[in-house]
């Protein structure tokens, strides 16, 4: 009935399931995420007797993916979260992309009926030095602008077009930081045309954007 995601070297609370599953039964909504905690070796869990639940729509919850913010990493990351099972009937993950959150999971929060965001830290971000976020940045990293132009088209399509904005300042963003660290990493003539930005530009964006 319910379907979660947790990364081989992450950990999750021992009540993680039975918090996450009380609430959906309570309060009958499609997909729950609880708050994210980060460590590196080990972590001493306490029982949590009550919790305080905030609901949100599909729309809000999609927004919150794309908006910079410190709990934005919360929306856009497959782990973390606890799904009925039937939002999974026409969606899939993507084979051999990296990012693969970036493609799917805008989807799944968008045909939630609404979104349980549970206020207690019930998942373990394990930092680890030889994880693919922290790796030899690779060409491989574009499939994360890949995703974000498929999330614009997904949004312009279902007319949202305040989200598809939000995507687009992602996008540019996101290109433009990219093509330093493709510099950096001999890569930038791998790259596609479109994605690539010149120092100049790339520059006016970050500190624009920053």
């Amino acid at each position: 009935d319910y379907l979660t995601f947790v990364d081989s070297d992450d950990v999750i609370h021992p009540q993680f399931l039975e918090l996450m599953i009380n609430d959906l039964l309570i309060s009958m909504n499609d997909i729950a995420i609880c708050q994210l905690f980060s460590f590196e070796k080990s972590i001493i869990f306490e029982r949590i007797d009550n919790c305080l639940v905030n609901y949100l729509s599909a729309i809000e919850a999609c927004k919150r993916i794309y908006i910079r913010s410190e709990n934005n990493f919360l929306f856009v990351t497959a782990w973390g979260k606890l799904y009925k099972t039937e939002l999974f009937q026409n969606i899939r993950f993507p084979i051999d992309r990296l990012h693969e959150d970036q493609f799917v999971t805008y989807k799944l929060l968008f045909a939630a009926n609404q979104v349980s965001l549970i206020n207690e830290q019930l998942y373990g971000y394990r930092n680890n030095s030889t994880s693919i976020m922290n790796s030899k940045f690779s060409i491989k990293r574009y499939d994360d602008l890949d995703a974000l132009h498929e999330a614009k088209t997904f949004f312009l399509d279902n007319r949202e077009p305040m989200i598809a904005n939000q995507v687009q300042t992602r996008i540019n963003w996101t290109k433009a930081a990219d093509s330093f660290f493709a510099r950096e990493n001999s890569i930038y003539n791998k790259i596609k045309k479109e994605y690539r930005r010149s120092i100049r530009k790339a520059t006016k964006v970050l500190v624009n954007e920053w």
